[in-house]
């Protein structure tokens, strides 16, 4: 008798079982999709918002939003004065949008996480995010004191077709740098490379410099930093040996027993030291 109703024990508590294992996988489900929607509604709100601060704000005002965006995000659209989140759920896709008053233009990357949106006013359009990317960026140079290097870099159009693309160098070292082949317009989605030469004077003090390169049209600014490492030639080799019995000081000769240590000092053209203690 005993064991036949620990058995119908174990019966129920199996059926109980399996009763509820699918009902936390659904609960599971209903709370990630929930969680999911929450994040983009907030974070096209939060987008929605500074549009209309920088609708107010007249041409030239930019504001840099920060929203998180969920890993169901699969999708975005910017335009027809509207912003929106295309998220996959159990039940299929969901648009998470709000409406604008302002003409809105621009390029939302989707990926999982935290970023940062820059907002800008045009005057007649308000670009949202991205309109032009840079592969790479930001591009990087190491080039000697007196010598010059060149490097090929990519730009991109992520919104409609531009017509009147241009662009500017600011910086303490802008004359460094000419740009070569630089495109005035690009078609919807479509990449044109350009080149980025750069010269650095003879006698540049070693160090690390940025020069920023600008893309604008009448609808999209972008940036690229063009880091310039300037690095010493070698030219020279000092050899310094030392005793052990005057390692402080430059030893004149040695004695029998003695251990010799030694140091090497690259120098440059200008006998700078570039590596020392080797």
């Amino acid at each position: 008798m005993r064991s036949q109703v620990s058995l119908e024990y174990l019966v129920l508590l199996s059926i109980v079982i399996l009763i509820i294992i699918p009902l936390v996988g659904v609960f599971y489900v209903y709370i990630s999709d929930s969680i999911n929607i929450a994040q983009a509604k907030d974070a096209v709100r939060k987008i929605a918002d500074s549009v209309e601060y920088v609708s107010y704000g007249g041409p030239g005002t930019v504001v840099y939003t920060s929203v998180e965006f969920p890993d169901a995000v699969n999708a975005t659209f910017v335009g027809n004065h509207t912003i929106m989140l295309k998220l996959q759920t159990t039940s299929g896709i969901e648009e998470v949008y709000e409406d604008v008053d302002s003409n809105v233009i621009g390029y939302l990357n989707y990926l999982k996480g935290y970023r940062n949106i820059r907002i800008m006013n045009f005057g007649n359009v308000i670009q949202v995010g991205q309109g032009l990317l840079f592969t790479p960026s930001p591009i990087y140079f190491e080039i000697s004191r007196g010598e010059s290097d060149e490097k090929n870099d990519t730009i991109q159009n992520l919104l409609q077709r531009m017509i009147n693309l241009n662009y500017s160098l600011s910086g303490d070292k802008s004359d460094w740098v000419l740009i070569k082949n630089f495109p005035t317009s690009l078609n919807s989605f479509e990449k044109k490379n350009f080149t980025v030469n750069v010269s650095v004077p003879d006698g540049t003090i070693t160090g690390e410099y940025e020069v920023d390169l600008t893309a604008k049209s009448n609808y999209s600014y972008e940036e690229l930093p063009i880091i310039i490492k300037v690095v010493g030639q070698l030219k020279h080799l000092l050899i310094s040996f030392y005793s052990d019995n005057s390692y402080t000081q430059k030893a004149t000769k040695f004695f029998p027993g003695d251990t010799v240590y030694y140091k090497i000092t690259s120098l440059d053209e200008y006998n700078y030291p570039i590596d020392s203690n080797i």
